[in-house]
This record gives structure tokens, C-alpha cells and sequence, in this order.
């Protein structure tokens, strides 16, 4: 139950009337939001005594930081693996300077995420306030103006809400992205003027999935006639990661992902080739340099440096690459693709794959997604299809442990008689916990 619901909360004896950081924890619980990751701070206590107001009520807790770098980073994690709004805070001064390394971070890999930090009070603007943030002083605001989606002052009261909805909506949209919003303590201590949320903003991120038909088709077709396809799946995919492996399996399209998507696919799938890109296995290279392969299937892949193996232009980007992506400005940087696929990723292999189950000409097993059954047509031995670059090190038990025996192990005991086809489904859980839009 969110804090703004009840007129007032009793703390022992004193009435505890709703506040404005009260007002921010409610919309926060509306999304489903469990964490604010930050570090406490004196201009910052309002929003903190509204987050332990709201964890005595069973809502969004704060996780406090060693650091305000860390919470940066811990709320990107959290926007990754949950596919919710990542939310970190931090006070004035130094302490919204600690955290715009992790904001820039995830604003160059389109996390979404709410960065909240304080000010001092408006009467000690240009005072010399001690850490004061405001334009007379660091400029808070103007240091966060390159590395956000949406960057602004709460000065008053009256723009609380309609400021706030737009930097989660502009967090959440295409593409996503961190966005700022700097509250002065005052502001943040303020009486909440009303009793409850007045947007629902749970309802406003949802957006139609659109689908263009025609691009759709093309691809379908592409991927019917190709010889050898290969898949390239980056981190925006994981919301159409069982279209995606449905259509790799009756395609028979082997499968690599991009450094930022390394997890999306269990590694002893079957038709996983590895990593390209920086840090990337000599397999992926090779199947890119296939001459045999005639269609590249990029997904939710934004081609930086790393991930497209320093702007390859003889293996990668050729006009032999298909681009399907949810956010446009990814397709700026594939201007030589034959195809660009534009929409929501988890409808367009949905359809994909209804369509080859429709087919007569494919007989498709397709990965169930909402299912716990084990089917023993997927189960495989855990066995790894792809090389390694330094197999010697990878398997050796000499002392010092290595880098690459320690991630051996790790993925062994993580994966311990897990099949890859219930590696699959694990996926598929997790990303049920996700909100079910195309935020990216």
C-alpha cells in the first residue's frame, strides 16, 4: 500500500501528514518499483523519511550505497534484469557529482532510470549555501544536461507532478534512458496537495505495438530462403528472446550475441557460436567470415565499437546484414543493411513465429513461453558449441586460478544439469516479471 493513500500515519504520538517525497514514493509503487538505490544526506533526509515510511507499509524501501557511483550502477542493474525503472538519489553538492559516471553509463546504453538529487533550500539560493547545486552555484542541472533523456528543477510545488510523470515517461520512451530531477529540500518537505497520484502513469508507458507489415514480410521471406542464416542478438532483445530462439530453431540459424547481450542465450544452446565484438570468441568470428552465410539477422544490437567488433566492414556490416530494432537512432549506424525492421521486438518474432507455425511448408517446434513442461526433444548435454580463444587456460587447474577456469566454474555450477532448453525457460520467467512494454 503506497504511503499517499492514508490522509496521515501515526509515529507514536505525532500525526505524520503526506508529503511531496511521499508523492514521489507513491508514483514510484504505482510502477512497481521495490528499491531506491542512494546514499542519505541532510538535503536528501525528506525523500529517505518517506522511503522508511513506505517500507513499514510493504512498498518501494531504500538500499543504501557505499558510494553514490555504486547506486548509479545498482539502479541500471536493477533497470537491466527487471526491465523496470531503475531509481537512485543522492544529496546536493558532491554527492549528485558521485553519480554522474553511472548515469552516463546508462545513458549510453539506453537504460531507463529516474536520477533524483537534492538542493538546498530556494531562500539560501546564491547565498554560499554550503553545497549549494543550484545555478549560483555547481549547477547540478547544467552538469547532468549531456548524459540525460530529460533534465530539470522542481522549484515549485505546482510542477511536481506533471515534471515528475514527464521524466519517467521520457525515461521509459524510445529511446530509453536516465532522466533528472533536482528537488530542494523544501520542495521535497512540502505537504502533499493531494491525497493521491493523479496520473496513472502505469497506463501511460504502455504503448500500441505497431508492427510494419511490409518490413515484417520482407524479413520472413528473408529468412525463409536464406542457406545460412545467423542471428545476432544484443541486450534490447530480452523481451523477444522465445520469438527469437523459435525462429533461430526452425531456421536453423546459428546463434551469437553481442557483449552487452551475453546471458540472453544459455551457452550450451546448441546453436550459441559465442560472443563477437570486444573480448569476443574466435568461433563468432569465424561464422561472421563464413562466405557460406548469406543473411545476418541483428537484433536489438546497437553497433558501438564493441559490439560490432570495431566497425567491421567486411564480415558485419555489409549489405548482407538484416537490422531489426525498436529504436530508430540504432538504425543510423546500419545505413548499408538490405532490410530495417522497425517496432516492438517481442511483437514482430511473436507474429514471426505464429506465422511459421501457420506454415505447412516448416515443421516448428516452437520454445512455449508461459510453460513449465520439460520437453526431452530440447534437453542436451551441457556441452559448449563455441571455442574459447585460450582453451588451455580455460581448462587449466594450475594455481593462480584464471580469469577464464573462474568463469568455467561458475557457469558450471550455475547451469548444473540445466538443459539449454530449460535454461530457455528460466529466461522466459524472468522476463515475465518484466513489464510487458517496448521501452527501448
Amino acid at each position: 500500500m503506497s504511503n499517499i493513500d492514508a490522509e496521515s500515519e501515526v509515529q507514536g504520538t505525532a500525526l505524520v501528514e503526506p508529503e511531496m517525497g511521499d508523492l514521489l514514493v507513491a508514483y514510484l509503487n504505482q510502477l512497481g518499483v521495490e528499491y531506491v538505490f542512494g546514499v542519505p544526506g541532510g538535503a536528501i533526509e525528506p525523500l529517505y523519511n518517506a522511503l522508511a515510511r513506505s517500507e513499514r507499509q510493504g512498498g518501494v524501501r531504500a538500499v543504501v550505497a557505499r558510494h553514490e557511483t555504486g547506486a548509479a550502477f545498482m539502479a541500471d542493474g536493477y533497470a537491466r534484469n527487471t526491465g523496470k525503472l531503475g531509481v537512485c538519489c543522492s544529496t546536493t553538492g558532491p554527492g549528485a557529482t558521485n553519480m554522474i559516471t553511472g548515469v552516463a553509463s546508462a545513458y549510453e546504453n539506453n537504460v531507463p532510470m529516474l536520477v533524483i538529487t537534492a538542493q538546498t533550500a530556494i531562500s539560501t539560493f546564491g547565498k554560499g549555501a554550503i553545497q549549494d547545486s543550484s545555478c549560483t552555484g555547481i549547477n547540478t542541472v547544467g552538469l547532468y544536461q549531456h548524459c540525460t533523456r530529460y533534465n530539470t528543477l522542481i522549484s515549485h510545488p505546482a510542477q511536481f507532478e506533471h515534471k515528475l510523470a514527464a521524466a519517467i515517461m521520457s525515461a521509459m520512451g524510445s529511446p530509453a534512458g536516465p532522466a533528472h530531477i533536482s528537488v530542494p529540500r523544501d520542495v521535497m518537505a512540502l505537504h502533499a496537495p493531494v491525497s493521491q497520484p493523479t496520473y496513472a502513469l502505469n497506463k501511460l508507458l504502455d504503448r500500441p505495438t505497431l508492427i510494419d507489415e511490409t518490413a515484417v514480410d520482407a524479413l520472413y521471406d528473408e529468412i525463409t530462403h536464406a542457406k545460412k542464416p545467423i542471428f545476432i542478438i544484443g541486450d534490447e532483445a530480452c523481451n523477444a528472446m522465445s520469438g527469437i530462439l523459435s525462429l533461430a530453431t526452425a531456421a536453423s540459424a546459428e546463434i551469437i550475441v553481442t557483449p552487452h547481450g551475453k546471458g540472453m542465450v544459455s551457452p550450451y544452446h546448441p546453436l550459441f557460436k559465442g560472443v563477437i565484438g570486444f573480448a569476443g570468441h574466435e568461433s563468432a568470428k569465424q561464422l561472421l567470415a563464413d562466405p557460406n552465410v548469406d543473411l545476418v539477422v541483428a537484433i536489438g544490437a546497437r553497433f558501438g565499437e564493441f559490439s560490432s567488433n570495431a566497425w567491421d566492414t567486411k564480415t558485419l556490416l555489409t549489405n548482407r546484414l538484416v537490422h531489426v530494432e525498436s529504436t530508430d537512432a540504432n538504425l543510423t549506424r546500419t545505413p548499408m543493411a538490405k532490410l530495417h525492421v522497425r517496432g516492438c521486438l517481442e511483437s514482430i518474432f511473436s507474429r514471426l513465429a505464429d506465422r511459421y507455425k501457420a506454415d505447412p511448408r516448416l515443421n516448428m517446434k516452437l520454445v512455449p513461453p508461459d510453460t513449465e513442461e520439460q520437453d526431452e526433444e530440447f534437453e542436451a548435454p551441457l556441452e559448449m558449441h563455441f571455442e574459447c580463444d585460450d582453451m588451455e587456460a580455460f581448462n587449466s587447474p594450475n594455481k593462480p586460478i584464471t580469469p577464464q577456469r573462474r568463469s568455467r566454474n561458475r557457469n558450471h555450477r550455475k547451469h548444473i544439469n540445466e538443459s539449454p532448453r530449460a535454461h530457455e525457460h528460466r529466461v522466459s520467467q524472468n522476463q515475465k516479471a518484466r513489464h510487458h512494454r517496448c521501452y527501448r
